[in-house]
């Protein structure tokens, strides 16, 4: 086996609970070989974000969020998903997750640029708002206003969770409810990044510990460079590589807004881990 080479529709089986066959002690799932590819991030230093929530706003829902750019350096598309999942030295996890409010506030701050596709199958291009059934778009040139209901899709240009991670649907769900066969694959919606193209990001998590010193934020999925090893009947050993960013807060608890957050080091790691592969059969499924 190609110990560096797996279809990256492997690891979304991977992440979607394991489901595998094995054949004379190879694993079973890659139709095809596809090419390693490696997307590249930049990022900035995480950010503390605030909300005024309560009458008056006396109250504050505080987040932080990351700041990054992607990259398709290759000449053909990719298929991927990413999970960035951060902790700090006193082993608190946060996960990047969908939080509307602040994603909305940090859309805004960042110009609210979006793609606006209407049903007639024209599209706007600009900032938008949307006040009560109204699309406001302001393109820098020229500004147009349309009702809601002829608005088809809105694709913001800063990408976050729900853009860059699996769906939880898939896209080729039987719709008359009847149960799918085993072992007849799903077809798996994934993010799309295009030959040549660079897309801006943001992760946001929940408050952060005030008495964090290290923070370590992990980024899955920039590769399909993925290791398969079968250890043990039912078992696989899976070596996946990660990008790993690691920042330093000094300080105490107190006010850590102004605290000064720079960066440690960074870079590929390798992370492994045990799954179980084993299928039931069609008696159990009954």
């Amino acid at each position: 086996m190609n110990t560096r080479r797996v279809v990256f529709a492997l690891v979304t089986v991977l992440i979607l609970g394991g489901l595998w066959t094995g054949v004379a002690g190879r694993i079973g799932f890659a139709q095809d070989e596809k090419k390693l590819f490696f997307l590249e991030i930049t990022y900035e230093t995480p950010k503390e974000l605030y909300l005024r929530s309560g009458h008056g706003g006396e109250d504050r829902d505080v987040f932080w969020y990351f700041p990054y750019t992607l990259k398709n350096k290759d000449a053909e598309d990719h298929k991927f998903f990413l999970q960035i999942t951060a902790e700090t030295n006193r082993g608190v996890k946060y996960r990047d997750g969908f939080h509307p409010l602040a994603l909305d506030k940090i859309r805004k701050m960042n110009g609210n640029q979006a793609d606006v596709y209407l049903k007639d199958g024209s599209k706007l291009e600009g900032r938008v708002e949307i006040r009560g059934e109204r699309v406001q778009v302001d393109s820098g040139t020229s500004f147009k206003s349309v009702q809601s209901d002829d608005v088809d899709k809105i694709s913001y240009k800063l990408w976050a969770h729900t853009d860059v991670t699996m769906p939880e649907r898939v896209a080729s769900v039987p719709v008359t409810g009847e149960r799918r066969p085993l072992g007849q694959p799903y077809e798996i919606a994934r993010p799309v990044i295009r030959a040549g193209e660079t897309r801006q990001c943001v992760a946001i998590f929940p408050r952060l510990d005030a008495e964090t010193d290290l923070l370590t934020i992990s980024v899955f999925g920039l590769t399909n460079d993925i290791l398969v090893e079968p250890t043990e009947p039912h078992r696989r050993k899976i070596t996946e590589r990660i990008y790993q960013i690691v920042y330093e807060r000094p300080g105490d608890e107190f006010f850590p807004s102004l605290d000064k957050i720079s960066l440690v080091k960074e870079g590929w790691v390798d992370r492994e881990r045990i799954i179980k592969t084993d299928l039931r059969s069609p008696e159990e499924t009954k």
